[in-house]
């Protein structure tokens, strides 16, 4: 599950910067595996 230490870590970044740093990490996982780390554990989890 994706998780951040936002709003703190504006003293390392921006949201945006930070956002795209994880999307470069996980460029190589398949569209599933993203989907499961950015959405769908964290809903199923939280049972959103």
């Amino acid at each position: 599950m994706f998780a951040s230490n936002f709003p703190v870590d504006k003293l390392f970044g921006s949201y945006d910067e930070i956002m795209d740093a994880f999307k470069i990490i996980t460029a190589n996982y398949s569209p599933d595996e993203r989907i499961a780390l950015f959405h769908d554990n964290a809903a199923r989890f939280y049972r959103i």
